[in-house]
């Protein structure tokens, strides 16, 4: 049987704002070798200024306050202390909040965003997905079992498994190892796969990231080996394809009969 899924690179770091702003200029150009720490998009936030602004002449004004309290020596000094100390932390986090308009790499590697260009302009609220920080040292073929298919995966009976990427569908690609994760997922490793991607895994409607899968699927991590003739990139979506041994057409007959069953009767 065949299950969709999509290349990943084994290290990759996902980019995401931690301020939110109006994306301003795009530092680093998609598809550049960044270094950790290296400034890859700037955003603008007037409202951010504003408050800095604001928080910066509440500062001053508190300092002059203690200062003048303190040339008198029957003045209460705690209230001004705790008001000083309060403004100082606001003005801290502001402060770091504007720093971080400047979006940074944390890893180094290949910088990832196809769709950056269509974003300027655009406002970002805090925790946005930009992009992803890749290095293509290793990769790895995140596939979608259904739950109908998923009973092959844990009888032992699959003896070869190779993937095919689609636009090289010429030459396929075998499996070093693969992963089962024993526990069912929701959220598709990438929207190519569901029906908005123009994949083939049916998504919730309630969804617009199309990432939410329609129901429950298992996943398989398949670690391929690398050839000359096949291009690996990060984000290219194609299938798996597992080689089960021969079985007797009634016993197959009768499995598909009880999945039936399960899936529409839940039993």
């Amino acid at each position: 049987f065949r299950a969709p899924g999509v290349m990943e690179a084994v290290q990759y770091v996902k980019v995401v704002n931690d301020a939110p702003g109006y994306v301003a200029e795009v530092l680093a150009p998609p598809g550049a070798e960044v270094k950790a720490g290296a400034p890859l998009v700037t955003l603008a936030n007037r409202e951010l200024e504003l408050e800095t602004e604001a928080a910066l002449a509440q500062r001053e004004e508190a300092m002059a306050m203690v200062r003048k309290a303190r040339q008198m020596e029957k003045a209460d000094l705690e209230p001004l202390l705790k008001r000083l100390e309060t403004v100082q932390t606001k003005l801290k986090d502001l402060m770091a909040q504007k720093e971080s308009l400047t979006v940074k790499a944390r890893e180094s590697g290949r910088w990832v965003a196809p769709k950056i260009t269509e974003l300027r302009g655009s406002w970002l609220p805090r925790g946005t997905f930009i992009g992803e920080i890749v290095n293509h040292g290793d990769f790895r073929f995140s596939a979608v079992v259904s739950q109908g298919e998923a009973s092959d995966l844990f009888t032992g009976r699959i003896e070869k498994a190779e993937v095919r990427l689609y636009g090289q569908s010429g030459t396929n690609l075998d499996v070093r190892d693969y992963q089962i994760i024993p526990f069912q997922h929701e959220k598709l490793p990438s929207a190519a796969l569901g029906w908005l991607g123009g994949g083939e895994v049916a998504i919730s409607t309630k969804d617009e990231t199309g990432r939410q899968a329609a129901e429950p699927f298992f996943q398989i991590y398949a670690h391929v080996i690398p050839t000359a003739e096949v291009l690996l990139f990060h984000g290219r979506s194609g299938k798996v394809r597992f080689t089960l041994d021969s079985k007797p057409l009634i016993f197959q007959w009768g499995r598909l009969f009880l999945q039936l069953l399960q899936k529409r009767y839940q039993i």
